[in-house]
């Protein structure tokens, strides 16, 4: 199955766009498959190439990955903006209404392809 993954690049290594902290940072292969850092957890992506795009904030890439199998998504927009504002150290202003994330699935594990945006 074919999805998309929004990646931060740091330090040349492409990671997760929710952290870059060391500890808690998923680093995600440009060959081979990338599993979730922690046991039991899942990888964040999304259906569409527009719904990983509308996600996307600046210094952002979108990246087309291979899937096995996709799994509702667990996380809404607020618990995500959430924790970027809270990583980041900054406040965003239109926390309060909390929604569905547009197309977002979670996998087991991820295989990047090629960036596409």
């Amino acid at each position: 199955m074919i999805v998309y993954k929004v990646v931060k690049v740091v330090n040349g290594e492409l990671v997760s766009c929710i952290t870059t902290d060391d500890q808690l940072k998923t680093v995600y292969k440009q060959s081979g498959w990338t599993y979730p850092k922690f046991k039991g957890s899942r990888l964040f992506v999304f259906d569409t190439l527009d719904n990983a795009r509308r996600f996307c904030d600046l210094n952002e890439q979108v990246w087309e990955c291979k899937i096995d199998k996709s799994f509702k998504c667990i996380y809404s927009l607020y618990k995500l903006k959430y924790w970027k504002a809270k990583i980041a150290r900054k406040a965003y202003a239109n926390l309060a209404s909390e929604c569905t994330i547009g197309g977002a699935l979670m996998a087991d594990r991820v295989k990047m392809i090629r960036r596409v945006w």
